[in-house]
């Protein structure tokens, strides 16, 4: 076993985290003054890992795009502390519940390449020369919320992304430091990321555990129920359309990645519609492969800020269909659902399964989402945005429902939320009310 974090001198204005004063909190241990603000939820990497192992993972992963290697193991690592799922979570195959989802309430912004190994206050992950004993990596901290990172390059790092490694774990060690950047001590729970030690080789690290949440919500909060949250990404002309829920008002704004390596996002301010449910953003110049976050109203508050999601200006969005919220009818619940590819210009079949043969029923089209009781069901679209109604007589199931999606180009990325009702007299209100259907439309 060795000691994560070992501290040695002090450097500039800053101090080293096991030198600060702790306090215990149950198991975890928090620092007394060491806290980062929204502001200051930037991090980079400057990739200086001199040893081939940790830079040798050079497949290219959708949810981390634009970078491989140590800046990728990095970045893992660092999303795992987030309020909810980085993108679909996928990219790590140690955690079958996806990156980020332990909810932990701090949400960082990707903000590529650092230039240097600057001092303490930079916010970045290095390799340092050398070694100490027992002593794989140190976090450096100052009092003005700041930090660096540094990994000593004695030992033999590797980038994984697999559960087999073969030297020391980056993104399990880098997780456990990321941990100290926040603002948290050891945990004296065996297995928790922020227990003091770690075997070569074990990967059991990257993934946060009860107690490293408990520490970081008791710095920043539990994630409350008005949140600002992103759930996807898609164009509507030339504007990019931020998808999700608690966006604010007219100063919230829209932080990509950074190319000059500063570690100051781009900002964008957007168009806020949909009641706060989607927000509509030009692109700013120089923006690059990374993540996006949305503040809302410009507000230094973590409940303000979303969690990161990623975002490539050089590939096309995806289109699908996926379902979302309950279904109503008991036993044979009332289902809407569909495998087609929501194409400009094509017909796609939405079926209707489960609905009483010889009854009637209506499938509705809305341009977001809702979530109002209605006649002993759940209306899971917008009733003030309906785009297209289809009332029919139930001969099977499924039910097939034909969709002609217009041909207009400008739809590309466009969300359309779906939901259908079918009489049914064993129901509260007479009706029985199938799950919500999500389409993102797509060019040919």
């Amino acid at each position: 076993m060795r000691l994560l974090t070992i501290i040695g001198p002090l450097l500039g204005l800053g101090c080293l985290a096991a030198l600060l004063p702790v306090r215990p909190i149950k198991a975890y241990t928090i620092g007394s003054f060491h806290k980062l603000s929204p502001e200051g939820a930037d991090f980079r990497v400057f990739n200086n890992f001199s040893d081939v192992s940790a830079n040798d993972n050079q497949v290219p992963d959708p949810n981390f795009p634009g970078q491989q290697g140590a800046v990728m193991a990095i970045w893992k690592a660092s999303v795992e502390w987030g309020s909810t799922l980085h993108g679909n979570g996928a990219g790590d195959p140690h955690q079958p519940n996806g990156l980020g989802s332990g909810g932990a309430n701090f949400d960082l912004s990707f903000q590529g390449l650092a230039p240097s190994a600057t001092p303490v206050g930079g916010n970045v992950h290095s390799e340092i020369s050398g070694s100490a004993a027992g002593t794989f990596a140190f976090t450096e901290l100052n009092s003005n919320g700041q930090w660096h990172i540094r990994y000593y390059s004695a030992w033999n790092w590797d980038d994984g992304p697999g559960t087999q490694v073969s030297g020391v774990d980056l993104q399990s060690v880098a997780t456990h430091e990321m941990g100290h950047a926040l603002g948290l001590g050891h945990s004296t729970v065996p297995g928790a990321t922020m227990a003091a030690a770690y075997s070569q080789g074990a990967t059991s690290a990257r993934s946060i555990e009860d107690d490293d949440i408990a520490g970081v919500q008791a710095l920043y909060g539990a994630v409350g129920a008005n949140k600002t949250r992103i759930t996807g990404l898609s164009w509507v002309g030339a504007q990019l359309k931020i998808s999700g829920e608690n966006f604010g008002g007219l100063s919230t704004r829209a932080w990509f990645t950074n190319p000059d390596g500063s570690g100051q996002p781009l900002e964008q301010i957007g168009n806020i519609q949909n009641n706060g449910n989607a927000m509509f953003v030009n692109l700013p110049q120089g923006v690059v492969p990374g993540d996006v976050l949305v503040n809302a109203n410009g507000l230094n508050s973590f409940l303000a800020l979303s969690n990161a999601w990623p975002y490539d200006p050089t590939q096309q969005l995806p289109c699908y269909v996926t379902g979302y919220g309950g279904s109503q009818g008991g036993a044979n619940k009332l289902l809407l659902h569909s495998t087609s590819t929501p194409t400009l210009g094509k017909t796609i079949t939405v079926g209707i399964i489960n609905a009483q043969v010889g009854s009637v029923a209506v499938v509705l089209f809305s341009l977001s989402k809702g979530s109002q009781p209605f006649m002993g069901g759940t209306q899971l679209i917008d009733f003030n945005q309906i785009v297209h109604t289809k009332l029919l007589s139930i001969t099977g199931s499924p039910m097939p429902v034909k969709l002609d999606i217009p041909t207009q180009p400008g739809l590309a990325g466009l969300h359309v939320f779906g939901q259908a009702a079918a009489l049914d007299l064993t129901q509260p209100g007479g009706l029985a009310f199938s799950n919500g259907l999500e389409l993102v439309l797509c060019a040919p």
